[in-house]
């Protein structure tokens, strides 16, 4: 069944080509900027919830939850707006490649070097998008796009922030993937924590390395049993050739306890980077190749400009000089039109162009704050690591070495010296926990808030400009299309009026592939 939209255009500035996909909630297309010819995927969003209040605010929320982020691994979201019909839609970077599921379907199970490079790509994006309070909430291979760097190796963009959360909080519904949610996504659905995204991370690793999930069931409710109760086989067994290290990593992604997993996805990026040579770590990029503009061809206006050349040509060839006074007047018209539909269009490019500086100028600024949340992120982590592992730790050590000694003296005798030292090992270990989780410079976190403040002043300064912008662009769009349609009037008219003249049937051939 063909599209209706397929051939429109979007606010002024996006041509529909074809449908790349479908969702439950919206459309993706393939799409041209047609001033430039440049390729873009445009989401939109079907009809019937086009009055749909959390559908709208979660398009919303994904382009804001996207667009700050600017990170290589994470798909680039660079416009929100409307269709003509009032329906939300968003545009983001085209990409070239497949997903990772098909990848994993045609390779099967990955050598461990190729499971740890794709791995630490991941966990870089979700890395970035932790630092900004994102959780993805839907970690799978679906989301995860395989493209390729300019030498040949892959690079994973993590897309689909559709039902992601922005700032800890989550509906009361189960939203996400059951073969890739975390235990505590089932049982406590009133919050969304970064931990989840891990044990999501932990579920595709393994089927990485295995090219099977560690659970299978017909049901949802059969895989919340076993995320809650089963635990996952063993890595080793399943792909031999697993490093050690990997297998440690997978295990504790997979743990049942978010407090058991890594503490944050900058831990993972940390032991993922150190399976790989220093070469193996750097960061890639999609190549060039992949946004390489393409030719669409004589633009509107350059065939509307053919159009009135050819019955200037008419005109002489069945007039001469002596042209009835409607044809005069319409090729007058005809020619002003297209005089208009020019200048119209240099102030759309115009447009355009202020647009485009404006959001390379913000994306350089989402770089350059990224960068610096993941410098703090990354040294808060280490702190936190590093603290709570200091005069905490070793009190619960050497405590618990002291009981397991008397106990060793002694063990079929409990002692009051036996229940002080359990008690005092219980205490030195709930402080080192709290000081885990209480642990980090002050300045760091005071560092980040501020960082976080600029880029939201920033965001919405960008916004601001960009919807006066696009409200001036819609109003030349809609005049554009409003004069191409007397264009097409007049164009009828003239051909009327030629047609009877058997001197003008070749210019008419002309005419058809104009």
């Amino acid at each position: 069944m063909s599209d209706p939209r397929i051939g429109t255009e979007l606010g002024g500035r996006y041509r529909l080509d074809e449908v790349i996909g479908r969702g439950g909630m919206a459309t993706v297309y393939r799409a041209r900027q047609w001033r430039i010819g440049q390729d873009v995927a445009v989401k939109v969003l079907h009809d019937r919830f086009a009055s749909d209040p959390k559908a709208l605010r979660m398009l919303r929320d994904e382009a804001a939850a996207v667009a700050q982020l600017a990170h290589p691994n994470v798909v680039d979201v660079f416009d929100v707006g409307e269709t003509d019909d009032r329906i939300p839609f968003l545009a983001m970077e085209f990409l070239e490649g497949m997903t990772l599921d098909r990848y994993i379907a045609e390779r099967g199970r990955l050598a461990p070097t190729r499971v740890v490079n794709l791995a630490l790509q991941i966990a870089r994006a979700l890395s970035r998008a932790h630092d900004f309070d994102v959780v993805h909430r839907d970690v799978k291979p679906a989301n995860i796009f395989i493209c390729q760097s300019d030498d040949g190796e892959p690079v994973v963009k993590l897309v689909d922030f559709g039902i992601a959360s922005l700032d800890g909080s989550a509906s009361h519904e189960v939203a996400g993937s059951p073969p890739y949610m975390a235990p505590e996504r089932f049982t406590d659905r009133s919050r969304s924590i970064a931990r989840s995204d891990l044990y999501s991370l932990g579920i595709v690793l393994f089927e990485m390395a295995t090219g099977d999930l560690p659970f299978h069931s017909e049901t949802p409710a059969g895989y919340l049993l076993h995320h809650v109760e089963t635990e996952a086989p063993a890595l080793r067994l399943l792909a031999p050739g697993c490093p050690p290290q990997l297998d440690a990593l997978i295990a504790s992604l997979l743990a049942k306890e978010p407090d058991h997993r890594p503490a944050d996805a900058h831990r993972v990026v940390a032991q993922l980077a150190a399976l790989l040579p220093e070469k193996e770590r750097r960061i890639r990029r999609v190549t060039v190749l992949s946004s390489i503009r393409r030719s669409m061809g004589p633009s509107p206006l350059d065939r509307w400009r053919h159009r009135a050349l050819l019955y200037d040509e008419m005109a002489g060839v069945v007039h001469g000089e002596s042209l009835p006074q409607s044809v005069d007047g319409n090729l007058a018209e005809f020619r002003g039109a297209v005089a208009r539909l020019a200048s119209l269009q240099k102030e759309a490019a115009r447009l355009d162009q202020t647009m485009a500086e404006a959001l390379e100028t913000l994306q350089s600024d989402r770089v350059r704050i990224g960068h610096a949340v993941e410098t703090l992120r990354r040294d808060l982590s280490a702190a936190r690591e590093h603290q709570a592992g200091a005069e905490h730790a070793r009190l619960y050590q050497s405590t618990l070495a002291q009981l397991i000694d008397l106990d060793m003296r002694s063990p079929d005798a409990p002692s009051e010296e036996g229940l002080e030292l359990l008690q005092r090992a219980t205490q030195a270990y709930g402080e080192w926990r709290a000081a885990f989780r209480e642990a980090g410079d002050a300045d760091l976190e005071f560092q980040l808030a501020a960082l976080r403040e600029q880029l939201e002043r920033l965001e919405r300064d960008a916004a601001d400009a960009r919807q006066g912008m696009a409200r001036r662009l819609e109003r030349v769009s809609a005049e554009r299309r409003s004069v191409e349609s007397r264009l097409v009037a007049l164009s009828q008219e003239l051909a009327v009026a030629f047609r009877p003249h058997p001197e003008a049937q070749p210019i008419f051939r002309k005419l058809r592939g104009a």
